[in-house]
């Protein structure tokens, strides 16, 4: 473990807690007992709780992780995002919503 989230915030240039999100849920503790992407275990960033500071003006929790597996899931989250988004897109094709032309309106 060799990255904490105040450091990561600061290097990102984001809110702390935003941060925290972003670690909270690629350890799976977001979305319940098995998270959403993350439901098997290998998937899971391992995050150690290191106590609550005052970051931001607000006490919150400090966590420490390993970064090379913190951003294997964020690159996990993008490949899904992006199936998302191409299954989305195929969806819309199909249905024929590329097909219609925007509606004008007449002045009055």
């Amino acid at each position: 473990m060799d990255m904490t989230t105040i450091r990561l915030a600061e290097e990102e240039m984001l809110p702390h807690e935003l941060v925290v999100k972003k670690v909270k849920k690629y350890s799976g503790s977001s979305y319940g007992k098995n998270g959403k992407i993350y439901k098997m275990e290998k998937n899971r960033l391992t995050v150690l709780r290191m106590g609550r500071v005052e970051v931001d003006g607000m006490v919150q929790s400090v966590y420490k992780f390993d970064m090379l597996k913190y951003e294997a899931c964020e690159k996990m989250e993008a490949k899904f995002q992006q199936r998302q988004k191409d299954a989305q897109s195929k969806r819309a094709k199909e249905e024929g919503h590329f097909d219609k032309k925007p509606k004008v309106r007449k002045g009055k």
